[in-house]
């Protein structure tokens, strides 16, 4: 069963549980431990780790791996536009963020309908 469909059942009311967001942290840091156990890098703990484009590049290059073009910035909206786009280009994960937006993942229930999106177009592995 895919994390966030399991979030996106609990939001239907307009609220987010704990577990829920607990549900969707673990899958996307598993999903890194997975296709990268060495990685020593930041870990998504709470939402605000999205803010800058940093994990959502990190995915990518976990999904997609030795890609040279797929690189972290310091300009957030680049991580988000090159991650966005990648998604887009690569998994016809339609952008439902707005990359040129730097506050786009400030709205947790906007981020999980987009993961949720991008979950369903993700390579499986291993079950995750």
């Amino acid at each position: 069963e895919r994390a966030c469909g399991v979030v996106l059942r609990t939001v239907g009311s307009g609220t987010m549980s704990a577990s829920a967001k607990r549900k969707f942290r673990r899958w996307f840091n598993e999903y890194l431990d997975f296709t990268d156990p060495w990685e020593e890098g930041r870990r998504f703990t709470k939402f605000e780790d999205l803010a800058d484009g940093e994990l959502w590049v990190r995915l990518l290059q976990a999904i997609v791996p030795n890609d040279p073009t797929i690189v972290v910035s310091t300009d957030p909206v680049e991580n988000f536009t090159m991650a966005f786009n990648e998604f887009e280009e690569r998994f016809d994960a339609m952008q439902l963020l707005d990359s040129e937006d730097p506050d786009c993942c400030e709205d947790d229930m906007t981020v999980l309908v987009y993961f949720d999106e991008l979950q369903s177009k993700l390579p499986t592995v291993c079950g995750l």
